[in-house]
């Protein structure tokens, strides 16, 4: 008896000892994740209501690496960013719209991505495309660099304009709406703003300079309002009879083109459904010789200046520039918007005719039959090289568009003048670009 009790004694020091040790284990394991947590690498980024894949949990993230997003965006109060820009308080990353990028750029609050590019492991100058590099320099440095985008741009028949005229002037502009043949329409337009909307897009952009932050609405702009006020057309003129698109019996003359991937809705409009005849890219009136202009996809991204890690931070950023979801044949999402790395956008170029909206594939002819017809190559290069010689420079505007329209409006509709119009975008531009700044 005194020996079983002996050895019940024995027991229970040992399970006592065991429970003992198992805690302690256990608050060691406990410290250490929490040390590991602890040391978690921590990337800011800031945004106005952006939200991206890169952050999602199946990207799968390297576990030593923690982004906390941090969004400006407050309906009830258009200047949380901006005091939180006064506050010198900035993130590692920025996600931004183009006029918030603009205004960090003029701070120099953002650092030159070319030169992570260079000392870095990871994308290099060479991954991207030329016009995406060309467009995103800004005197000699790439502040901020965007996934995809689009070009807006017209065409009109070559045999119509010559092909030597490509990239119109306002004048070049108003000399083929005045020698058009007759019984054509210049544009196809939804509303009386219609022409000023094509003619002016450019120009009155044009008339303002963000990196001095001045602007000179007059010249080319006044002449070409104007122009647009005393040259109306009607619009809505079509009818389900009849054809049904006015590339294929020349009833029109300039047709705009959004561009929003090298797939085949980009032949079918600039080729089928001009009945097969060439074109030439006659753009945005525009003073500067470059009649095209390019919108973001998306956000703008910039690493800044204040950012402590910015190796981990341009890791980042070239995981969000190389993801994209596995390609499905069935679907478009992957031929929507051109994309700044040339190893994506030789895959758009080369993509299999055995992929809806590949630019290999057989495309309908004409809206009236079943007919196919695959893209003839010099047709392919040509609009190929098109795309290859537009800069990728995002830096419009919008609410300065929306500045600009709302002037021209009344002289359009009602008895403003252009000169009065004009007057006032000085004023109201000049105070927009003195707060912007």
């Amino acid at each position: 008896m005194k020996k079983f009790l002996i050895f019940i004694s024995a027991l229970m020091l040992m399970s006592v000892t065991s429970c003992s040790a198992q805690k302690e284990s256990n608050e060691i394991q406990e410290s250490s994740e929490t040390t590991t947590e602890n040391t978690k690498n921590v990337i800011t980024v800031g945004s106005m209501d952006y939200y991206d894949p890169l952050f999602d949990d199946y990207l799968a993230m390297p576990k030593d690496i923690e982004v906390k997003i941090i969004n400006y965006y407050d309906e009830n109060d258009e200047f949380a960013f901006d005091r939180a820009v006064a506050s010198g308080e900035m993130p590692d990353i920025l996600c931004l719209p183009v006029d918030d990028m603009q205004k960090m750029i003029n701070h120099g609050t953002m650092a030159d991505l070319y030169v992570f590019m260079d000392e870095y492991d990871n994308l290099k100058r060479d991954d991207f495309t030329d016009m995406a590099l060309d467009g995103l320099t800004v005197d000699g440095k790439l502040p901020a660099i965007m996934e995809r985008y689009s070009i807006r741009t017209a065409f009109a028949k070559t045999k119509f304009v010559g092909s030597e005229s490509r990239d119109w002037t306002a004048e070049q502009a108003m000399y083929f709406y005045s020698t058009m043949p007759e019984n054509m329409q210049f544009l196809h337009v939804y509303d009386d703003m219609g022409v000023a909307d094509y003619m002016l897009k450019l120009e009155g952009l044009n008339c303002i300079d963000m990196k001095n932050n001045v602007c000179d609405f007059g010249g080319a702009f006044t002449d070409l309002l104007d122009f647009c006020k005393n040259n109306p057309i009607m619009y809505d003129t079509y009818t389900a009879e009849g054809v049904e698109f006015p590339g294929m019996d020349d009833s029109e003359l300039v047709f705009k083109l959004r561009i929003h991937g090298f797939n085949s809705s980009l032949a079918q409009f600039a080729y089928f459904q001009m009945n097969k005849e060439d074109i030439t890219f006659v753009g945005y009136p525009s003073e500067n010789g470059q009649g095209a202009y390019v919108e973001t996809m998306d956000y703008l991204f910039g690493i800044t200046e204040n950012c402590e890690n910015k190796e981990l931070a341009w890791d980042i950023l070239c995981r969000m520039l190389k993801h994209h979801k596995k390609i499905e044949k069935n679907a478009n999402d992957d031929t929507i918007g051109l994309p700044v790395l040339k190893e994506e956008m030789q895959r758009d170029y080369d993509r299999s005719e055995s992929y809806a909206y590949s630019i290999n594939s057989e495309i309908y002819v004409d809206l009236e039959s079943d007919k196919k017809e695959y893209v003839p190559a010099e047709v392919k290069e040509k609009l190929y090289d098109y795309i290859c010689s537009i800069p990728a420079n995002p830096y419009i505007h919008l609410k300065l568009e929306y500045m600009i329209n709302e002037e021209i409006e009344p002289v359009i509709l009602s008895d403003r003048t252009s000169e009065n119009a004009a007057e006032i975008l000085q004023s109201r531009v000049s105070i927009y670009l003195s707060e912007k700044s």
